[in-house]
């Protein structure tokens, strides 16, 4: 095949037993190095990453051991050269009294891209950055017990939730494969809005920023920000919130994927 041309064919078989990474790369280019399958970047950031991310098989292990074996060693070798005595007296409150809402994408650091450091601020992660219940109950902990006045909703391009719509038949099959859950009950008729999958990453971002400022357990001068970062050349850029329109209510319903807790009731002094 000519290069430039993009393939998974051989892919999933270049990965001897045991799962260490071989020298072959996708017919397409670069290796890409977020798999073992070394399928090339463009596959994941292209045309293509729909087909490379639903495709069965696609993602092999990487690890040659087991996962608490790795974990563990990694633990010794950070405790041994990188661990800080330093950490133990971190205050409660974040520095930067920020707490960070961003997806559990591997494809970037969420410190190392805002510039933060450890202790700066407190970052929550899932799957599409969602606003789901509990991100929100997080969210209360940190603005009302631990001392956060700001608030970043962190998305980014190429976001996988944006593909949950065709994948959603997949992950029920998987479901039913692996637990005792058959897939008529996976698939029920509010699996995929339970899932939280969207069509746009940004706009994703900013009705979860009109979410925060409009919600009833949040304080009114919280300040609520939200970015975008650019998986292609790492740069962040600033998301508005939605604008209101004349007619629109003022704090609009939370959206479907949003779980949203029930504020406590106002008592009015007699």
């Amino acid at each position: 095949m000519a290069r430039g041309k993009h393939s998974l064919a051989g892919a999933r078989e270049s990965i001897p037993a045991g799962g260490r990474r071989s020298p072959s790369i996708c017919t397409g280019g670069s290796p890409n190095p977020y798999t073992t399958a070394n399928v090339c970047r463009s596959c994941l950031t292209g045309a293509g990453a729909a087909a490379t991310l639903l495709r069965p098989g696609a993602w092999p292990v990487s690890m040659d051991k087991p996962v608490l074996d790795t974990l563990l060693a990694g633990n010794r070798a950070y405790v041994e050269r990188d661990w800080d005595p330093a950490d133990k007296e971190l205050a409660t409150p974040p520095t930067l009294r920020l707490a960070v809402v961003a997806c559990m994408d591997t494809r970037h650091n969420v410190e190392k891209v805002l510039g933060l450091k450890h202790g700066d601020a407190k970052v929550i992660r899932n799957a599409g950055n969602l606003l789901d219940d509990g991100t929100l109950r997080s969210l209360v902990v940190a603005v009302h017990l631990l001392g956060v006045r700001h608030i970043a909703i962190l998305g980014h391009t190429k976001c996988g939730m944006t593909l949950v719509g065709r994948g959603e038949f997949r992950i029920a099959r998987s479901i039913a494969a692996t637990t005792e859950v058959p897939l008529h009950d996976a698939m029920r008729p509010d699996f995929q809005r339970w899932l939280g999958g969207f069509a746009d990453a940004e706009e994703n971002v900013r009705r979860s920023v009109q979410l925060i400022r409009n919600h009833p357990l949040m304080p009114k001068d919280l300040e609520v920000v939200g970015l975008l970062y650019d998986n292609e050349d790492g740069s962040v850029r600033a998301v508005n919130g939605v604008q209101e329109s004349p007619g629109r209510p003022a704090n609009p319903s939370p959206s479907k994927t949003a779980a949203s807790p029930t504020a406590p009731a106002k008592h009015t002094k007699s």
